[in-house]
């Protein structure tokens, strides 16, 4: 299991992965706080998916996510990789909850 706080370009994340792998890992997942995924991060997470480093990948919704079609889109001829998005919403609300 690999957990970063900020998934921006994947480079780090797919490359430890793969390291993992090498390594003996059977299978890798990744949970990440702050999905970016800016630039050509769907793709490398969808090739790193593709190959076998990366079985799943887990963000939060700290921060707003591609639309579906071009997150696809991203990552071109390779199928997008298997993502769930785990939203903040009840946490957020326990704090106001607390607050008021």
């Amino acid at each position: 299991i690999l957990v970063d706080d900020i998934l921006d370009t994947a480079g780090t994340l797919c490359g430890a992965a793969a390291e993992c792998k090498r390594r003996g890992a059977r299978k890798v997942y990744a949970f990440c706080t702050h999905g970016l995924l800016s630039a050509s991060a769907p793709a490398k997470l969808a090739e790193a998916c593709d190959v076998g480093d990366l079985e799943y990948i887990v963000v939060s919704n700290t921060v707003p996510l591609r639309p579906a079609a071009d997150w696809e889109a991203a990552c071109g001829q390779l199928p997008a990789p298997q993502m769930k998005v785990l939203t903040i919403a009840p946490l957020l609300a326990e704090a106001i909850k607390r607050i008021a």
